[in-house]
């Protein structure tokens, strides 16, 4: 018959199907933030503090799960990177969908203002410092060969999938290619206050107000971190799939913050907007539809104003409208305010049981608790000859990556008006150049020609 599985085995199987369920969960509550509750709507860019709480507390969750670290004597270096692995995979997974090309910006904000980025720059900085130790070791004996490459391996793909991250956060047609969802990248933090202090994280950035400038931020910020993987004599040593992720991020970088894909450009049909505003003028609101929204807490004239607003008679459309405007219609009922602190607090890690979640949380307390944060630091790109010869020496010396560097030198080419071709040309020169050797002199031709 069939083998009896263990109680240890069962249990690992549990944890694996619940841990595969969390981020099936994870990942479409991420996707809910920002979808339209219609199709051939444009998301909102005034979310309702319902999903504004959520974003928030979720964004904790995943903050925290890449900023755990062992105890000492915990945990060995293979778990800590097969944890590491797994953590940016969730962090990658709810923040972005690859298979539609979409970011979700307003969890995106929130990692701004609660100072993720810092977070994914320490652990991206530790776990490249490890592969480099690990590349500089000794080979190790054949008895610890097989867990030593293992260890390598881990260590190669956490640094992999942090590149990945970080490339996606750069890339500014990924975050403004859609001018609905990009408007999210600058929400500003709510002042916490008695409500709220224990359901919201505490902010302790505060993101520009355009999201040209928001890009361009967080860019330099990275940059910060990368630039010195780009410029390390270890580099050399890496696997070509490392070197190939981190010339994406700075060819991402390169690029600047401007949107080329126009994303939404049916949005920007002349004469649609005109056409929705002359159905909506000869629009009639149903009766029944407005007493359901009045019912929820709001005035008759509010739920006529919201149902005249989607042109539609939807109760899910008209309360979504209702709680998407710059100044939010509150209910004279607390339902908003109640789910948004509710949801919060099951998200987050429990730290908020007791007082804060009987209500007792004050925005002083919250501000006590608040951790002191370091001003970011941010880099500019080196000169473009210093990048291209760095490409080059890379591309000599580290396989598979010759494609890769090649659209990165291609992108600085391109740079301020193809201004910076002429160095690019220069550096590639003195290389075939230094390749094909001396030249023969005028005498040394001639004698040629003569033996000839």
């Amino acid at each position: 018959g069939a083998k009896r599985r263990s109680p240890e085995e069962t249990a690992v199987d549990v944890v694996q199907r619940f841990s595969g369920a969390t981020r099936t969960f994870y990942g479409a509550l991420g996707r809910s933030l920002i979808a339209s509750p219609r199709r051939r709507e444009e998301p909102s860019t005034t979310p309702c503090p319902t999903a504004r709480a959520t974003a928030a507390a979720l964004t904790h969750v995943l903050i925290q799960g890449l900023a755990w670290k062992p105890t000492e004597g915990d945990a060995d270096g293979l778990t800590c990177s097969i944890y590491a692995v797994r953590a940016t995979e969730e962090l990658n997974a709810v923040m972005f969908d690859n298979r539609r090309r979409v970011c979700n910006t307003l969890m995106l904000n929130q990692l701004y203002v609660q100072g993720g980025l810092a977070v994914v720059m320490a652990a991206f900085k530790h776990a490249l410092g490890q592969l480099f130790v690990d590349i500089k070791r000794p080979a190790p004996t054949e008895e610890a060969s097989g867990e030593a490459a293992a260890n390598r391996q881990w260590l190669m793909a956490a640094v992999r999938k942090m590149l990945s991250f970080m490339e996606h956060c750069v890339n500014s047609q990924l975050l403004l290619s859609n001018q609905h969802l990009a408007q999210l990248l600058t929400l500003q933090p709510e002042a916490p206050n008695d409500e709220n202090a224990a359901a919201i994280p505490r902010p302790v950035c505060t993101p520009p107000t355009e999201p040209e400038e928001f890009v361009k931020d967080v860019q330099g910020q990275l940059l910060a971190e990368l630039l010195p993987a780009w410029q390390s004599p270890l580099l050399a040593k890496c696997p070509g799939s490392v070197v190939t992720k981190l010339s994406e991020a700075l060819l991402r970088i390169a690029e600047g913050a401007t949107a080329k894909s126009p994303a939404d450009a049916r949005a920007r049909i002349p004469g649609r907007r005109d056409h929705l505003a002359a159905q909506a003028q000869v629009f009639v609101p149903n009766p029944q539809v407005v007493q359901s929204i009045v019912e929820m807490g709001f005035t008759q004239a509010q739920g006529e104003a919201a149902l005249r607003a989607v042109n539609s008679n939807s109760v899910e459309a008209g309360l979504e409208w209702l709680f998407a405007q710059p100044e939010p219609v509150e209910p004279t009922n607390d339902y908003d305010l109640n789910l948004a602190r509710a949801l919060a607090l099951s998200l987050s890690d429990g730290s908020g049981d007791g007082a804060a979640a009987e209500g007792g949380a004050t925005a002083e307390a919250a501000a006590e608790q608040a951790p002191v944060v370091e001003a970011p630091r941010r880099a500019e790109l080196p000169s473009t000859d210093v990048m291209v010869k760095t490409a080059l020496t890379l591309a000599e010396q580290v396989e598979n990556t010759v494609f890769s560097l090649t659209d990165l030198v291609v992108v600085l080419c391109k740079r301020n008006g193809g201004v910076d071709r002429e160095p690019v040309v220069t550096v590639l020169m003195d290389k075939l150049k230094s390749l094909a050797g001396p030249l023969p002199s005028p005498a040394e031709e001639r004698g040629h020609a003569l033996e000839t």
